[in-house]
């Protein structure tokens, strides 16, 4: 229930940006451009506030995936997305590992096997399933705190400038 609330709240606060950010469209704003600036100051304390669980899943991926052949860096050191959105019906903060050969939780590797003409692809399970939405399970409440710091204040700020 609390992640439903801090939705809501983003929701919210994300609404208020862009009635400052609007100027005169829908209501005649005091600054113009003000709500870009309070995006992006909350934007930049999201990305602060989830950068410990980036890195928890990356010390997850190096405990618990293969070490032999070096699968768990390679997985460790893959591009993890943190996307934020403040309206729409998709409010949140998401995180995502997107790689060509990888994505989250996926718990078996494709690989090509040597010298095999007639099966040259071969899939091996290689972790439990949940490594990756576990670990990020586990940090939430960590992340929850400054978010919400974040949150308040910028709020604040957006309705002393409404």
């Amino acid at each position: 229930m609390a992640n439903a609330d801090a939705a809501l709240q983003l929701k919210m606060i994300g609404l208020r940006l862009k009635l400052l950010s609007a100027g005169g469209n829908m209501l005649a704003a005091p600054e113009l451009g003000a709500g870009r600036t309070l995006r992006a100051q909350l934007l930049g304390s999201i990305r602060s506030a989830v950068k410990p669980a980036v890195e928890a899943t990356r010390q997850a991926a190096r405990d618990t995936l293969p070490k032999r052949g070096g699968l768990n860096q390679y997985i460790a050191s893959e591009k993890i997305k943190v996307s934020t959105r403040l309206t729409g019906p998709q409010v949140g903060v998401r995180i995502a590992a997107q790689s060509g050969q990888w994505s989250g939780d996926q718990s078996e590797v494709r690989h090509p096997v040597f010298g095999r003409r007639n099966k040259p692809w071969t899939t091996t399970r290689v972790a439990t399933p949940g490594w990756f939405t576990g670990t990020l399970t586990r940090e939430t409440p960590k992340i929850m705190g400054p978010m919400y710091v974040a949150m308040e204040a910028v709020a604040a700020e957006a309705m002393g400038r409404l």
